[in-house]
């Protein structure tokens, strides 16, 4: 049991950070090696949650919106999730993004005051934005936080794919 309480989140079931930063760096060394592309998308809600219960929900959203084989992780940030989407070019990321954000913006979160809940997303992939998990990881983070300075309420960011 001390095992798995050591691989996984408690509060989502997600892997925790150093975890899923194995994997991204795993799955990044094997896209190279087999000339492959691999995605890493990052979202986090614009507010603070008032409830774990939502954070479990965004959680279950997110794993109904990826492939099974997707990796998620949350990250150093208490409401931060990184989705590694294998054989997932920039297109691929981006296309599933905004259908998360389209269940997300369609869902009702019972425990959140005005019901809904707005988020950001920013993603890079793997080699189109670098050849190395530092650079993706990097550039996936500075999309999450220009995604974030938007004044809409939903706001995506990516390389060359940019919503106003």
């Amino acid at each position: 049991m001390l095992f798995k309480n050591s691989l996984f989140d408690e509060e989502t079931g997600a892997f925790r950070h150093s975890v899923f930063d194995f994997f991204l760096n795993w799955e990044i060394r094997r896209s190279f090696r087999y000339r492959n592309f691999v995605s890493l998308v990052m979202l986090e809600p614009n507010i603070k949650l008032q409830s774990k219960q939502t954070l479990r929900e965004l959680m279950h959203l997110i794993t109904k919106n990826i492939r099974d084989t997707d990796v998620v992780g949350r990250l150093n940030g208490y409401y931060r999730f990184g989705i590694i989407l294998l054989a997932s070019d920039l297109d691929g990321a981006y296309i599933m993004a905004e259908r998360l954000l389209n269940h997300i913006n369609n869902y009702v979160f019972k425990e959140e005051p005005q019901k809904t809940l707005s988020i950001s997303i920013g993603g890079a992939c793997f080699p189109t934005n670098g050849i190395e998990k530092e650079m993706v990881y990097k550039l996936a983070e500075e999309m999450l936080n220009k995604a974030k300075q938007k004044k809409k309420k939903n706001k995506m960011c990516f390389p060359h794919f940019e919503t106003s």
